[in-house]
């Protein structure tokens, strides 16, 4: 048997968490801005899920200003009803009983169409239309394996990787 923790950190079971952040080092929006935008988001998000029918409730919004680039992690679960009455976790079958439609509806259900591919592009139209509002300009298409599409425990290895790479070059 595992520890609570450690059940909580399996894939199945944790949390989604999605990290907002608006610009980089150079160039970023005020953390008063962000504040705005962020609640603004997450109000947007909330009406979203209640207008498709979606069992999603978010656990926290957490703004970070003290760091580089000020951001908000918003960590959220999905759940659903199943045939007993009993509320389970299942960010699947939770947006499969949505209203949502498949980005492709002509193929079936996999990796490259499924539910969530369709909440997160409405989500984040709906983020860049609140960024819009507040006279930023932001770049409507996401960059396909861009660096900052990275997961946690990517950036992690590719950092520990560079300063090997520096350590070597140094000694040389």
């Amino acid at each position: 048997m595992t520890d609570f923790y450690s059940w909580r950190r399996q894939k199945l079971h944790s949390p989604e968490e999605t990290c907002i952040q608006i610009g980089n080092v150079d160039s970023h929006v005020k953390l008063s801005e962000m504040l705005k935008i962020g609640n603004e988001y997450i109000k947007a998000e909330r009406n979203y899920y209640k207008q498709h029918n979606i069992r999603c409730v978010i656990l926290n919004a957490a703004f970070h200003g003290d760091e580089a680039v000020g951001h908000m992690q918003i960590r959220r679960v999905y759940s659903y009803v199943d045939n007993d009455g009993i509320e389970k976790i299942g960010q699947n079958e939770c947006l499969k009983r949505s209203d949502l439609s498949l980005p492709n509806p002509n193929k079936p259900i996999g990796k490259d169409n499924n539910y969530k591919m369709t909440v997160d592009a409405d989500l984040r139209r709906i983020l860049l239309d609140i960024c819009e509002k507040h006279g930023l300009s932001i770049e409507r298409e996401p960059e396909r394996n861009a660096k900052h599409n990275r997961s946690k425990e990517k950036v992690v290895v590719d950092k520990e990787r560079e300063r090997a790479i520096q350590e070597t070059i140094e000694r040389q």
